[in-house]
């Protein structure tokens, strides 16, 4: 199965030597989502740790999907193909999550400026709940290793 062929690419927002994530559209539904491509190699140990690292990430998306604060997991390919424009297929695990329309705080406070004080305290106490859910999860996980 092709990842190209469930999803409709937009654009290429980051690229690295080990993935790249791309904005794309669902092809049935037409939902904006993110893709995260982690891509493989020739060379089998590199393989290995790029599979470690999709499945780590792939966990704790999957464990985290009852806070309403972690964008939600959509759909996920532990091996897959994504074609580029030129028509290169390259072989690649896929993490799918929701697009975040409204973006991130960064975005908001570039577009805006400076936040007022309660406004602060009310994304301050989101992220401070946001970062103990996680690190609750990732500890609970790391005890049963």
């Amino acid at each position: 199965m092709e990842i190209t062929s469930n999803y409709a690419l937009v654009v290429v927002k980051l690229y690295t030597f080990a993935f790249r994530v791309v904005l794309a559209t669902d092809a049935q539904f037409r939902l904006k989502v993110v893709i995260k491509l982690f891509q493989f190699s020739d060379n089998r140990a590199k393989n290995q740790v790029i599979q470690s690292q999709y499945r780590n990430e792939l966990a704790a998306l999957q464990s985290a999907q009852d806070s309403s604060r972690i964008i939600k997991l959509i759909d996920s390919y532990e091996e897959t193909y994504y074609i580029e424009k030129n028509g290169t297929k390259i072989r690649v695990a896929a993490i799918v999550t929701e697009y975040s329309e409204e973006g991130s705080l960064l975005n908001y406070l570039e577009k805006h400026g400076n936040l007022k004080e309660t406004v602060c305290r009310y994304y301050f106490r989101q992220i401070i709940e946001s970062t103990t859910s996680f690190l609750r999860l990732v500890f609970s996980n790391f005890a049963m290793l």
